[in-house]
C-alpha cells in the first residue's frame, strides 16, 4: 500500500530540463524595443494628425480664400449691374428730358409759326419773303415787324425763313431802317434782334 520507492529523493530533477532560463538582458531588449515601436507608433500616430489637421487647415484657407473671391465676384457684379441700371435709368431720363424738351420746342415752334402766319394775313403779306407794294412803295415783313418794334415776330419771321438781307422801296435792310430811327426801340428790348438782321 505504501509504496516507499525513493524515486523523488533518489532521483533529484533535471535542472536544465525543469527549469526556466530568463536573460535579464533579453527582457531589458525587448521592453525596449516595444517602447520604441510604442513610441515610434505614437509619433506617427502625432504625425499623422498633424498632417490631417494641417491638409483641413489648407483645405479650410483655400475654400476660405475661394470663398472670399466669390464674394468680391459676386459684390463686383453686383456694383456694375447696379451702376449699368443707373446709367440706363439716367439715360431714359435724359432722353425723356430731351424729348419733351424738344416736344415743347416743337410745339412753342408750330404756335410762333401759326401767330407768323396769322400776322402775316393781317398785314397783308403772302409769304415771309414776299414783297407787299402799295403805289410807288414796297416793304416786307421783317421791316413792317421791325418797325413796329415786334421783337416776338422778328424773331418768329427770321425762324421761319425771312431774310434780313433784302431791301424795301427805299433801299434799306430791316436793320437800317431801324438804325433811320422808322421806329426807336429800346436797347433792352431789341438789341439781340438787331444783330439777328445783319446779313
Amino acid at each position: 500500500m505504501f509504496d516507499f520507492s525513493c524515486t523523488s529523493a533518489c532521483n533529484p530533477p533535471n535542472p536544465t530540463a525543469n527549469t526556466v532560463k530568463v536573460s535579464m538582458e533579453d527582457i531589458a531588449k525587448r521592453d525596449a524595443e516595444a517602447a520604441d515601436a510604442k513610441i515610434k507608433e505614437e509619433e506617427k500616430r502625432i504625425n499623422e494628425e498633424l498632417a490631417a489637421k494641417e491638409a483641413a487647415r489648407v483645405v479650410a484657407e483655400r475654400e476660405a480664400k475661394e470663398h472670399e473671391e466669390r464674394r468680391k465676384a459676386e459684390e463686383e457684379e453686383s456694383k456694375r449691374q447696379q451702376e449699368e441700371l443707373e446709367r440706363k435709368a439716367k439715360e431714359e431720363a435724359e432722353a425723356a428730358a430731351a424729348e419733351a424738351e424738344k416736344k415743347r420746342a416743337d410745339q412753342d415752334s408750330a404756335q410762333l409759326k401759326n401767330e407768323v402766319m396769322a400776322w402775316l394775313k393781317k398785314q397783308g403779306f403772302t409769304g415771309v419773303n414776299a414783297p407787299k407794294k402799295s403805289f410807288f412803295s414796297s416793304t416786307y415783313a421783317l421791316h413792317k415787324a421791325a418797325e413796329a418794334g415786334n421783337v416776338k415776330m422778328v424773331g418768329g419771321l427770321l425762324e421761319q425763313g425771312a431774310n434780313p438781307a433784302l431791301k424795301n422801296s427805299s433801299g434799306k435792310t430791316a436793320k437800317e431802317a431801324l438804325e433811320l430811327g422808322v421806329r426807336w426801340l429800346s436797347a433792352a428790348g431789341f438789341g439781340i434782334h438787331l444783330s439777328m438782321l445783319t446779313s
